[in-house]
């Protein structure tokens, strides 16, 4: 079948349909501000429940956590976030320094501090992960990877 055929059939196939529709369903209205509204309605019941959800869970004689400045002091579910993906990187570290770079270069001078660098920046990425980046921290941690960078060359310069 030639693709302008196709076209000109699925065109009519298409409008037939919208016509049926509008003969089924007359009083049906599918302009964007009546999708809009009920959408919206939606959302603010739904928002409702939440909100209703979010205070009975506080009534209901959840824990308290202690705080300090408004920050929680112990959180066990992140921590334990925390040590399991810490576990599964250091794993992944090990795997990578031990199969892959040392067989590769035989030097042991750098294989504990490729270890702490990869898990200094899997902390990081963690403590990004967790905090509105500011200007103030975004410089510090250009910093520290300025330090970072330019670590392997001081050794060099002292041998």
């Amino acid at each position: 079948m030639n693709p302008i055929n196709l076209l000109k059939t699925t065109s009519k196939l298409v409008s037939i349909i919208a016509f049926m529709m509008l003969l089924i369903f007359p009083n049906t209205s599918f302009s964007q501000v009546d999708i809009s509204n009920q959408l919206d309605t939606e959302l603010n019941t739904i928002e409702v429940e939440l909100e209703d959800e979010k205070n009975n869970d506080k009534v209901e004689g959840k824990e308290e956590v202690a705080e300090f400045l408004g920050t929680p002091i112990y959180d066990a579910e992140d921590f334990w976030k925390l040590i399991t993906k810490g576990v599964f990187n250091l794993f992944i570290i090990l795997i990578i320094v031990r199969y892959i770079y040392y067989p590769v270069t035989r030097n042991k001078d750098y294989l504990f501090t490729f270890l702490l660098i990869s898990l200094t920046v899997f902390l990081l990425c963690v403590l990004l992960d967790s905090v509105k980046l500011q200007l103030g921290f975004a410089l510090g941690l250009f910093a520290i990877f300025g330090i970072i960078s330019t670590e392997p060359t001081l050794f060099q310069l002292r041998k």
